[in-house]
Order: C-alpha cells, then sequence, then structure tokens
C-alpha cells in the first residue's frame, strides 16, 4: 500500500476511485529540501519508500505515455497543502522580492492566491538557482 506523506492528505493507492498516481522524492538535493517542506512534517526525512500524489501538483507538471504517468523534472507539490494547524501561517521563504514586499506591508491582504503565486515564484527561483549553479559547473 502506497500513501501520499503531505500532511492531511488521505490518498492511497488501495482506493481505487481516482486517476491518482504516486510520486518518489526527486535525488536533486535543491527540490528534495522543497518536496520535505511541502509536507510540512517537523524534523523528518524521507524514506526511498515516502510518495507524494498527483493531486498536489499542477496538470502541466505532467507527462504522460500510452502506458505511464511521469513528472517533469523540478516539479514541485503546490496544491491542496495546508498548514499544520489553523492558527499556523504557511512559511513562505522571503528570498524573492515580491515575499519581501509582503513582509514590509503588513496592512496588505495576502489572499490565498498569493500566497500561492508567491510560493510558486519562490520554487521557481530556487529552481532557476539551482540550475544556473548546475551550468556554471559544467562551463
Amino acid at each position: 500500500m502506497v500513501i501520499c506523506y503531505i500532511l492531511g492528505c488521505k490518498s492511497r493507492s488501495e482506493r481505487k476511485c481516482e486517476n491518482i498516481t504516486f510520486h518518489t522524492f526527486p535525488k536533486d538535493s535543491t527540490i528534495r529540501q522543497i518536496w520535505i517542506r511541502a509536507t510540512r512534517r517537523d524534523n523528518w526525512i524521507p524514506s526511498k519508500y515516502a510518495r507524494i500524489c498527483s493531486k498536489h501538483f499542477e496538470r502541466n507538471c505532467f507527462r504522460k505515455t500510452s502506458r505511464n504517468v511521469y513528472l517533469k523534472a523540478y516539479s514541485v507539490p503546490t496544491l491542496h497543502i495546508t498548514a499544520k494547524k489553523s492558527h499556523d501561517v504557511i512559511e513562505i521563504p522571503t528570498t524573492s522580492s515580491a515575499a519581501m514586499e509582503i513582509d514590509r506591508n503588513p496592512v496588505d491582504t495576502v489572499t490565498p492566491r498569493k500566497k500561492k503565486l508567491i510560493r510558486k515564484l519562490e520554487c521557481q527561483t530556487v529552481l532557476a538557482e539551482s540550475l544556473k549553479n548546475k551550468l556554471a559547473i559544467l562551463r
């Protein structure tokens, strides 16, 4: 039986009611850390059997073949991820300029859509930095 390790997700392989696929944690350490943060688990290190279900990825993150569904390289889970408790604030890293602007202006209301877009921007920024470093090494 395979389960999704996102905190609060009830997806299991034994439930055949939906077309859900389960995906292993990536080997790239940067992307792996983003996935671990997305699980919302404290001090947790995924085993080789840990998986995240397809409900947490956007449609454009997948590559389908005639038999299988694969995640595209550098895809990160961004959907249906909630805080552990109702009073917890979902942690948004503040390295991007958009996130810094929100931190400086507490009067501005941060809507769920803004949170999602900021999280997505942060993930893309981390990926770009990672790829930039790899390119520099290869040169």
